[in-house]
């Protein structure tokens, strides 16, 4: 006989569900349901429970005071000195046979003092994300969650603590090491980790069981006071255990549950009758990944989506990181590729979506004949007309004439592995020709494509996010009157291409009046002159709140470059501010229309640019005294469009089919779910720091100027042995650290 505990004190519906859950066990083991009431003050509660004792469904206790957790559970496992206990709090809901699988473990091995499950909500012991709280797994119950983790093989995982949601306690471990510590942790918080800590000491494990999940809501007994509960246990167990967070803080560096939390998200996938995509793109982050994320949240309930991009050496990262999936594999494409295509046979991959194929091993696009599955194509920029992504000469202009394009471009971006334009076009000739689909995101980008490749059918497909968005706010007038200074802001990662200099020389073009300033919200990929006023890298879920609290009167982008979207320009739609932009690329075609939006010629000089914002200026102050709302954008309505992902990205399968392969064992899924060790002195990780660190250096003044005289493609040449990452991705990473 085993003693389940659960102590009570408020949150009535929580409570109610728990212990139901209990009753409708399926469990093979005799237990009793001791529950202890701590003087709750909700009225329902006590009468709930002294019906449930009334019909001897439960062992309740009930405290003539209130307790606290610790005194009330200390309370409970004291009562039956014969018993094992497990802990379960008032907010857990558990399913199926989950108790005969935890005393499973048990048996298997006399030196466990705690075992503690898997769950939503556990710190070390969460799932899908670690150390986090998570929802249940994509609107699955907890039985059904359940019963995928009994599924996982058998396995018992070291743990520095257990966590007192959901914990079994041996009676030999309780008797030899005692109570939870009542007078030091009080009302709870910090008793188990305690516990466990003087468990170890005396040479009892701690353990995580593999194939149990309990739910677990977390904090509602005593929400309010949990962050001041847990700096205190913190500080406690710090002057008790100098080795415990550093204990902790290796488990989590190890974090040896990985394996299986991906095991089981590969069995819901398995399970899942949703369509299986695989993506493929490169791993340089940037609009590119930001699509990807964007198209499967956007589809998410149509189908499931598997990433697959370039890692270090002739490594691959197939991965799921979007809704609740949350998982990295990383194989080995020398020795481990046929693995590869084992498991996304046995996960029934049947579309293909390549979204960018820079660094990507003709392995990887081998996997379109080994699958025999169609696959569609996403022009993201111009890399297939002939390796440079930009169509831009060395200085990062657009090579405007066809005729000399190549050759300016191979200055930038040389082709790879010696092969002539000619060969590189007739590669990538037969895989566009061969593609199901094949969606450009804008009509311009389209055009360029079909001048190299005349042959392909192309559909003009707006990114989601402009569904999203649609309709984007009608533009007004911003606010302002004639002391007032034009403020211009130009938004991203400003590289030569997007205009970075064009913007610095049109700063410190002095206008003789002193109307004009300039702002980046982001940074450049040099340090700008202080005419510019640099805010700094952001996080796109904060841009549109923080063009509004930087209050510009326009939005300029000076881009030198065919851009084939433009994330910073949907920000700036969205804002319904006046836009200024080049006449390149998808910028006349996405402001065709619009009021207060402005489109000059790329090649204007600082003096043209200077000029045509003074005007704009005049514009808006003439119109200060009329309607705010400059209505009159006709925008294209949804049902007009010919493809909208929401509609008609995912085609429907006829039939589901579970596969008749195998997934991998866990003893392959411990190799796999960790990334590669770098070759070298230095890890990727370390090499993006000193990039960063370099990159503030030389913001500093006497580096600023120095930095000037290096040729660009030597600075380049450094930057690519760091990170091949966008300087902007790794700026922004770091900088959250």
């Amino acid at each position: 006989m085993i003693d389940v505990i659960i102590p009570v004190y408020d949150g009535f519906d929580e409570t109610r569900r728990c212990i139901e859950s209990v009753l409708d066990n399926k469990n093979s083991r005799n237990f009793n349901i001791l529950v202890i009431e701590d003087f709750s003050p909700n009225p329902l509660i006590k009468s709930y429970l002294q019906e449930l004792a009334s019909k001897k469904l439960i062992e309740l206790l009930v405290n003539e005071k209130n307790l606290g957790f610790v005194g009330t559970v200390n309370r409970g496992m004291s009562l039956h000195p014969d018993r094992d206990v497990l802990l379960l709090n008032s907010d857990t809901v558990v399913a199926n046979n989950w108790l005969d699988r935890i005393l499973e473990h048990a048996d298997q091995d006399a030196s466990i003092a705690t075992i503690t499950p898997f769950s939503n909500n556990a710190e070390i012991c969460s799932f899908p994300r670690y150390c986090q709280p998570n929802p249940l797994f994509d609107g699955k119950s907890v039985a059904e969650v359940d019963a995928v983790f009994a599924l996982l093989p058998m396995r018992k995982i070291d743990v520095p603590t257990g966590v007192g949601f959901c914990m079994y306690v041996r009676r030999e471990a309780l008797d030899e090491v005692g109570l939870f510590d009542e007078k030091t942790f009080g009302r709870g918080y910090g008793e188990e980790n305690d516990f466990c800590m003087r468990a170890s000491s005396l040479g009892w494990r701690n353990v995580t069981c593999s194939n149990v999940f309990v739910f677990h809501d977390g904090g509602v007994s005593f929400s309010t006071e949990k962050a001041e509960r847990v700096q205190h246990a913190m500080t406690v167990l710090d002057k008790k255990y100098p080795s415990y967070h550093r204990l902790v803080h290796e488990h989590l560096q190890k974090d040896p549950e990985r394996p299986f939390r991906v095991l089981a998200q590969l069995h819901m996938m398995r399970q899942s009758n949703r369509p299986k995509y695989l993506f493929v793109a490169h791993r340089l982050g940037g609009g590119v990944i930001k699509h990807l994320q964007e198209l499967a949240e956007h589809v998410i309930g149509d189908a499931d989506f598997l990433f697959l991009k370039p890692a270090e050496g002739n490594y691959v990262e197939l991965g799921c990181h979007y809704g609740s999936y949350h998982w990295s594999l990383f194989f080995d494409l020398d020795n481990e590729y046929q693995k590869l295509l084992d498991l996304l046979c046995s996960l029934n991959v049947e579309r293909i979506h390549l979204h960018h194929v820079m660094g990507v091993s003709d392995d990887v696009l081998s996997l379109l004949d080994e699958l025999s599955v169609p696959y569609d194509v996403t022009l993201h920029d111009y890399y297939f007309v002939n390796a440079n992504p930009t169509l831009t000469d060395r200085h990062g202009i657009f090579a405007e004439s066809i005729d000399t394009r190549d050759s300016l471009c191979a200055e930038s971006y040389p082709i790879p592995f010696q092969m002539s334009v000619k060969e590189w076009r007739e590669k990538y000739c037969e895989l566009l020709s061969k593609a199901d689909r094949i969606f450009s995101p804008t009509a311009r980008c389209k055009a360029v494509h079909l001048e190299y490749f005349p042959e392909l059918s192309i559909e003009v497909a707006y990114h989601p996010e402009w569904e999203q968005s649609h309709p984007y706010a009608q533009p007004s007038v911003p606010l302002m009157s004639s002391n007032d200074r034009l403020k211009v802001l130009v938004i991203g990662a400003m590289s030569r291409e997007k205009g970075a200099d064009v913007l610095e020389r049109t700063a410190t073009y002095r206008d003789p009046l002193n109307r004009l300033e300039y702002h980046l919200l982001g940074y450049a990929y040099r340090p700008l002159a202080p005419d510019v006023v640099q805010h700094g890298p952001y996080d796109d879920e904060n841009l549109d709140a923080l063009i509004a609290e930087l209050k510009p009167h326009i939005i300029w982008f000076p881009a030198q470059w065919h851009e084939t979207y433009c994330y910073t320009l949907s920000a700036a739609l969205r804002s319904g501010l006046p836009i200024l932009a080049s006449d390149l690329g998808s910028f006349p075609e996405r402001l065709e229309g619009r009021p207060l939006s402005f489109i000059k010629p790329w090649r204007s000089t600082p003096i043209e640019w200077n000029d045509t914002l003074l005007q704009i200026r005049d514009v808006l102050l003439a119109n200060q005294n009329q309607e705010a709302e400059m209505a009159g954008w006709q925008q294209m309505p949804l049902d007009g469009c010919d493809f909208l992902y929401s509609q008609n990205y995912v085609l429907k399968n006829e039939a589901f089919c579970v596969s008749d392969k195998p997934l991998p064992t866990i003893e392959r899924l411990s190799v796999w779910s960790y990334p590669p060790k770098p070759d070298g002195l230095m890890g990727i990780s370390v090499r993006e720091k000193i990039l960063y660190i370099l990159h503030r250096l030389r913001e500093m003044p006497g580096l600023h100027h120095l930095l000037r005289i290096i040729p660009h493609h030597w600075q380049r040449k450094v930057k690519r042995w760091f990170s091949h990452r966008p300087i902007h991705d790794v700026i922004g990473d770091q900088a959250v650290r």
